[in-house]
């Protein structure tokens, strides 16, 4: 905001010789106003005038006029003076004048009336006929001020509105009283979408709900925010209508923004202007146009639904000296309350505090403690190191947890990504098998109906209606996730396509399912990608991707204790036959997640230029592993005894698993038998084709002695019989 000190002056009354002090150095008014909260961006001398540009923030509006400053101005040499020189001492001539316009007669009837009809957007509506003006050039005292103000000079009428406005802060509007329809005036919101000339000369495109104010006929004015072009002050307007009100500060604000239509009062009305100060306003006005140019004033039109009520707000001063960090007395602060015009009473140790009305950012006791400390000075508050005992909390149970898991997969060689939540239709899409609506992903741990697995348990329902953003900032970020894999697929390509052909990486996060409900239901995930491209390497790791995510899923349930779960053949649409499962875990009737290898429409859909194209993915379901930890660890004691080994090589049919098959092993009723695990399995050439070889280590050990090979031999023969007996199966 550009302000004159020339004008500046003509409501702040100073002793003459601080005027002088100040008028010879403008720097000290702008360092005052800066270290007070209003940053002086530039101090210029403009035809022979200086001119302030002071940033005003956004929450004081009260500041955007010259007698704004004026009163700022005039509360902070009051407050310095004060501090400097005492209670008695302190200049008592700082004050404002020629605050309030005189009193108005000879007032004529008003044949307008005016109604308001969204009492919640309009305030207060005031106005006064004025007939037979004159409409001319302005004086050019006045010119020169709205020149200096950064304001173009129109006409006479026209310059005393912008004058007024920049001099109170009260936007106002003057209509040629010959173009008015009907002689009454509504404050209503459009019904309908209309078209409007606005007064910059563009016909625009007003949509159902904006605040308008009307005529009998329609639209005359964007409330807050411009006039028509069709009641416009021009050199033949006699008489005229002039408008000053109180709109809802929000509603200007959307009425500019959609219109993308900016003025000085919207400007102002979007902050917040004073609603007692309205009418002031206006007679300003009417009594410089009618003493200026002549005419006859009407009486007020005053339409005020609601009345103004001053807030009273509670501070104490035991509050005040903390949060400010020095001790400042009771009556230094009463003193400066009254600099700023504020009505107050004491309690005892507390303020009860009333702000003026043009002071509606003052809401609470934090906001009276600020005032207190820009004009006590920020710069007379020592520093001093904060006296706050220090405590080591423990960390969160679930973020453990979580640092458990981010260790394991780091270890396995997994690099963490963080993604956003927001993704597009195309990554969805990637994981959305031929055929499947468009409007549908594959959340694999979804609850609901679905197909059945080999078990006859239920399956997640294959698909769910995606969640979409009512206000994206793009279109690559129009929905949420369902799946991290498809977001780490997203990493993949692009590391991919940097030149990258070793992808291991890995995330936690959240998903979103739609339940139907007013808000989605958030399932915290930890997924992860692996893939090796065709570039030379010096180490080759043995096992395919696949062995090697599911050793990681099997990792993971090792690091957090948890030994009851199955992996059972997954029927998921996205991952290849054969090569996926799904995680089960004990007493949950859905599976927890899922571990395999992309199927080939998947990586069709990739695109993927290279000549290995095989990508394992893991997904599985934060909440339901936690759930499964039991809070007691047993630990057993180092073994003494050395193992024996065995090995079994069994040929079974095709739809045995290796993993019923240990099963088997560990509920063989001898506490010789440690362990088991599978090392090797064949299809091919000398087996039939329903046919398949299973290989098995076995651990066999004794807690209390060293086993001999005779009583292992009679074991391990006694439960390969029983391995056949239960598979069918036969020896390789």
């Amino acid at each position: 905001m550009l302000l004159s000190l020339q004008w500046l002056s003509d409501f702040i009354d100073l002793p003459e010789e601080l005027t002088r002090e100040l008028t010879r150095e403008p720097a000290r008014i702008a360092d005052m106003l800066t270290m007070s909260g209003h940053e002086v961006e530039a101090v210029e001398d403009v035809e022979g005038s200086i001119v302030l540009d002071i940033n005003i923030t956004p929450n004081r509006a009260d500041c955007l006029s010259v007698v704004g400053i004026a009163r700022e101005l005039a509360a902070i040499i009051q407050s310095r003076s004060l501090q400097s020189l005492g209670q008695s001492q302190a200049l008592g001539g700082v004050m404002l004048k020629g605050y309030a316009p005189s009193d108005i007669t000879d007032e004529q009837e008003s044949d307008i009336t005016v109604k308001i009809q969204a009492p919640h957007l309009c305030y207060r509506y005031t106005g006064r006929v004025i007939r037979g003006i004159r409409v001319s050039e302005s004086m050019e005292c006045i010119r020169k001020r709205l020149r200096l103000s950064g304001v173009r000079s129109i006409n006479n009428v026209v310059d005393i509105t912008n004058y007024v406005m920049l001099e109170r802060g009260q936007p106002l509007h003057a209509f040629d009283l010959s173009t008015l329809s009907g002689r009454c005036i509504s404050i209503r919101a459009l019904s309908r979408d209309v078209r409007f000339h606005t007064l910059d000369g563009v016909e625009r495109d007003i949509a159902t709900g904006t605040l308008m104010v009307c005529d009998k006929k329609g639209p005359i004015a964007v409330a807050g925010v411009m006039g028509g072009l069709n009641t416009e002050v021009s050199e033949t307007t006699t008489d005229i209508f002039l408008e000053s009100a109180c709109f809802n500060p929000t509603s200007v604000r959307k009425t500019s923004k959609t219109l993308n239509l900016k003025s000085e009062s919207s400007y102002r009305f979007e902050r917040g202007v004073d609603i007692e100060g309205v009418p002031t306003a206006l007679d300003m006005a009417a009594l410089l146009i009618t003493g200026l140019y002549g005419g006859r004033l009407s009486k007020m039109i005053d339409v005020y639904p609601e009345r103004f009520v001053p807030r009273e707000i509670s501070l104490t001063t035991r509050k005040l000296n903390k949060v400010i960090g020095i001790e400042i007395g009771q009556d230094e602060v009463e003193a400066i309350f009254k600099c700023l015009h504020f009505d107050l009473r004491r309690e005892e140790d507390r303020f009860i505090v009333t702000p003026p009305s043009y002071r509606g950012d003052i809401e609470m006791d934090a906001d009276l403690i600020e005032e207190v400390v820009r004009l006590y000075g920020y710069e007379k508050i020592t520093p001093k190191m904060p006296h706050t005992p220090l405590a080591m909390n423990k960390k969160n149970k679930w973020l453990e947890k979580i640092d458990l898991l981010k260790d394991t997969m780091r270890h396995a060689g997994f690099t963490e990504t963080i993604n956003y939540s927001f993704t597009s239709a195309d990554a969805l899409d990637i994981l959305t098998p031929p055929g499947q609506s468009p409007n549908s992903v594959i959340p694999s741990d979804c609850k609901g109906a679905g197909s059945t697995d080999n078990k006859g348990r239920i399956r997640p329902s294959d698909c769910k209606e995606r969640i979409r953003i009512k206000n994206p900032l793009s279109s690559d970020q129009a929905l949420l996730r369902t799946s991290l894999v498809s977001s780490l697929i997203q990493n993949f390509l692009y590391n991919l396509n940097h030149g990258l052909r070793d992808v291991h990486i890995y995330e936690t996060g959240t998903v979103f399912l739609n339940q139907g409900g007013k808000l989605p239901l958030e399932r915290p995930k930890l997924g992860a990608l692996a893939y090796y491209g065709d570039a030379n390497r010096l180490w080759r790791e043995g096992a395919e991707l696949f062995f090697q995510m599911k050793g990681v899923v099997e990792g993971i349930l090792d690091k957090l204790f948890i030994t009851q779960y199955e992996l059972i053949p997954s029927k998921e649409s996205f991952l290849m036959p054969g090569l996926a499962l799904d995680i089960w875990l004990k007493n949950f009737e859905q599976p927890c997640g899922y571990v395999g290898m992309l199927s080939t429409e998947v990586i069709n859909r990739l695109d993927i230029n290279t000549s290995i194209a095989q990508v394992a993915v893991m997904e599985v379901d934060l909440e339901a592993l936690f759930m499964t930890i039991s809070e007691v660890i047993m630990n057993k004691p180092l073994l003494k005894y050395p193992f024996i080994e065995r090995d079994i090589s069994l040929v079974v049919d095709n739809n045995i698993t290796a993993d019923s098959i240990i099963k088997l092993i560990k509920a063989y009723p001898d506490r010789l038998i440690e362990s088991s695990e599978v090392f090797d399995y064949y299809t091919g050439s000398n087996l039939p084709e329903d046919k398949k070889s299973l290989a098995f280590h076995v651990i066999y050990r004794a807690a209390d002695r060293t086993l001999t090979d005779r009583e292992i031999d009679t074991l391990h023969r006694n439960l390969v019989d029983y391995l056949m007996k239960k598979t069918l199966g036969t020896l390789r």
